[in-house]
């Protein structure tokens, strides 16, 4: 957690770990998984948690996983900081989450 070099009241926080990092070791550590589900509903949008159709998601990378805080608890939009970087690593993440459902035998519709 570090000052804002724009704005010294706002603190950023910067978190190395990435999503292909925990997808893979989500396949490698966890050897009776079975079943996974990651990507977005728009029942979010609505503000409910679709905890009935937790297997309706779309399979999808969507910018919303890597989000900047940057102090007062909200979170921003990429193009809405200039401090913040968008991790370069679509690629990983999404070879990474591939490699999870063909390890547990799950289908995606994930190009």
């Amino acid at each position: 957690m570090a000052h804002d070099p724009e704005d010294s009241d706002k603190l950023t926080y910067h978190y190395p770990r990435r999503w292909h990092e925990y997808f893979t070791s989500f396949q490698n550590g966890l050897p009776n998984l079975s079943c996974f589900g990651f990507g977005t509903s728009t029942l979010w949008e609505q503000n409910k948690m679709p905890f009935e159709n937790e297997w309706n998601l779309a399979d999808e990378l969507t910018e919303e996983r890597y989000c900047p805080f940057l102090g007062e608890f909200v979170w921003y939009p990429f193009h809405l900081s200039s401090t913040a970087k968008w991790p370069d690593c679509d690629q990983h993440d999404l070879g990474a989450l591939k490699a999870l459902y063909q390890a547990i035998g799950q289908g995606t519709n994930m190009g």
